[in-house]
């Protein structure tokens, strides 16, 4: 296992209203020591943002004018904005990303997540809470 000598961000450190305010935190911490953030980490946030993406442009299938074109814009422009999203906090890392485990680990991470072994709560009513915590 090759171990990583920075600091590596999780979601809720970064899921804010805009990636200027994450370029601002993680410049902080580049003062510290190098930065990385896990690919988990990084697909979460571009989905957080697809979501955002959603919810304003559904203020705007609304308005008549753009009753017509809502369809084209939805799926042109949020994969184009998705995209851009991905690509700007690669850049504010600086292409440093953790990737996702290996097939052998993330099985054994999966295994333990069904079976509520630990780190997972047997007594917990959801038995993947953490999974994504582990998986980083």
């Amino acid at each position: 296992m090759k171990f990583i000598d920075g600091i590596i961000f999780d979601t809720n450190m970064l899921r804010v209203s805009d990636l200027s305010r994450i370029s601002d935190t993680v410049a902080k911490y580049k003062a510290i020591g190098k930065v990385y953030i896990p690919e988990v980490v990084l697909d979460e946030l571009v989905h957080y943002y697809e979501v955002v993406f959603n919810t304003e442009l559904l203020k705007f299938s609304t308005l008549p004018v753009f009753k017509e074109y809502i369809n084209d814009i939805k799926s042109e422009s949020k994969n184009d904005f998705c995209l851009k999203i991905r690509e700007n906090i690669e850049q504010i890392f600086e292409g440093n990303i953790i990737p996702c485990l290996s097939k052998e680990c993330f099985d054994e991470v999966y295994k333990r997540a069904i079976n509520k072994n630990p780190p997972f709560n047997e007594t917990s009513k959801s038995s993947d809470k953490g999974f994504k915590d582990t998986l980083i």
